[in-house]
């Protein structure tokens, strides 16, 4: 029996350093692995799932991804760089009709600025401060801190103050909405405030959530001092800096409803009725236009942040500081054209790599899956007349040798752009490859033996 044990011990501790196929008839190992799908059943008391060969990229195509697959997918985000496309195009930069004038022109989906005149410098920017007067308001709305349907009392403070006005009048009650349309349509400068003290409590606590929220932004060139835009010291922004709080804004629906409305009816059926007229007049002569403020002041002069959508394509065209409307709405204007006769922007659709798995040799078990991974991609800038082909493929391993980390490569994802390669990322164990040890061995061992 001591002799029997002693060859068992033996054995096991081979069978511990030996791959699992070299020793047990029909194991998986990379020798005997097909190319094409097979399963393994349970074999010696270790237990076997259905394993894969690695793929081909032109196998790809052909795998669809489990619903399991797509719950338990690694989400990972994925930029590819477009400038050689937009390189080869050769795309003119745009001609500025007014050199006086502080102006951006500002891809909305990715950010990408397609041309810039004076776009850093520190100016008034009048009425566009209420861009982020109603980024903050739609943020907390989404977020259920208020409601649209909520009811604003006006204070002393609130409708004292003057400029564009709705006339608030002391202990006025109005809806959060009604009030938001009063900021975007007419600008209204009491309606600013009221809602600033609603959401914060004081004017005060507002303005310093609007400058912090202009430095989680990145907005640099940036200092607010009101929520409204009346010239005051320390009060400014910069063309591009207004651009950043308009392409957030427009991430919210309800910051979209607000800006793109064109006409709204303030105190209906109260005898002080108001059919009130969005200040923009690009809303109504301009393809596309979906927004955004417009201003004016001694200080700051004629401003308008602006931003238009065709075909899945959103820019944003920023001029501050023109000497008269005219000039401000051609300027815009311009920079719009020029964004849609060169460039537009598309989104490929997800891709799920399904898991695969791969056979283990010195494993704990004889197989082990890979984690699969889903890559959603960000939106490309391209030139208007060029086509992005966005191609996906994965390459893994035969087999795997325990023990190995899940955050080890078995694989890789590979993404081009157009043929050329744009992005790539390790295929990882979906947990950790554990090395069969002496026990384990020695059970399989036992029950080949006696059966048991």
């Amino acid at each position: 029996m001591k002799r029997l044990l002693c060859v068992l011990v033996s054995l096991a501790l081979l069978f511990c350093a030996a791959p699992l196929g070299a020793l047990a008839e029909g194991g998986v190992t990379q020798q005997n692995l097909d190319a094409s799908q097979f399963t393994a059943g349970e074999e010696e008391g270790l237990p076997a799932l259905t394993a894969y060969a690695s793929p081909t990229p032109s196998q790809l195509a052909a795998q669809t991804p489990s619903q399991e697959d797509v719950e338990n997918a690694q989400n990972v985000s994925v930029t590819l760089d477009t400038q050689a496309l937009i390189d080869q195009a050769g795309v003119s930069p745009y001609g500025f009709l007014y050199p006086d004038t502080y102006c951006v022109l500002m891809d909305a989906s990715t950010g990408r600025v397609l041309a810039e005149q004076n776009s850093h410098a520190q100016v008034a920017p009048a009425s566009v401060t209420k861009v982020m007067t109603m980024l903050l308001l739609c943020e907390a709305m989404e977020a259920g801190q208020i409601g649209e349907q909520d009811i604003v009392t006006a204070s002393a403070y609130a409708s004292s103050i003057g400029g564009s006005q709705i006339y608030l009048e002391e202990g006025e009650q109005m809806t959060v909405e009604d009030l938001m349309m009063s900021l975007a349509l007419p600008s209204a400068n009491d309606a600013a405030v009221c809602l600033g003290e609603y959401l914060c409590g004081s004017e005060e606590a507002f303005v310093e959530r609007m400058n912090q929220r202009a430095q989680e932004l990145g907005m640099e060139n940036t200092h607010f001092a009101n929520p409204h835009g009346l010239d005051e010291e320390g009060h400014y922004s910069s063309a591009y800096d207004v651009a950043l709080m308009t392409r957030q804004l427009l991430q919210s629906q309800l910051g979209r409803k607000y800006v793109s409305t064109q006409r709204y009816v303030l105190r209906e059926g109260t005898g002080r009725d108001w059919t009130m007229i969005n200040s923009n007049p690009l809303l109504a002569t301009y393809d596309g236009c979906i927004g955004v403020k417009t201003g004016f002041t001694d200080a700051a002069h004629y401003c308008l942040s602006s931003a238009a959508e065709r075909d899945g394509s959103t820019f944003i065209a920023v001029c501050l500081g023109a000497v008269t409307t005219t000039s401000r709405n051609e300027e815009c204007q311009g920079m719009l054209d020029y964004a849609f006769a060169n460039y537009k922007t598309i989104t490929p659709e997800p891709v799920t790599i399904p898991a695969q798995t791969l056979p283990v040799e010195l494993g704990l078990y004889q197989q082990a899956a890979t984690q699969p991974v889903t890559l959603t991609f960000t939106p490309l800038l391209i030139p208007a007349g060029a086509e992005a082909a966005v191609e996906t493929d994965f390459s893994v391993q035969p087999s795997i040798t325990a023990p190995l980390e899940q955050t080890a490569s078995v694989g890789e994802i590979t993404v081009t752009l157009n043929g050329e390669q744009g992005y790539s990322q390790p295929i990882t164990p979906a947990q950790p490859v554990e090395r069969r040890g002496f026990w384990a061995a020695f059970g399989a061992l036992w029950q080949r033996v006696f059966g048991m």
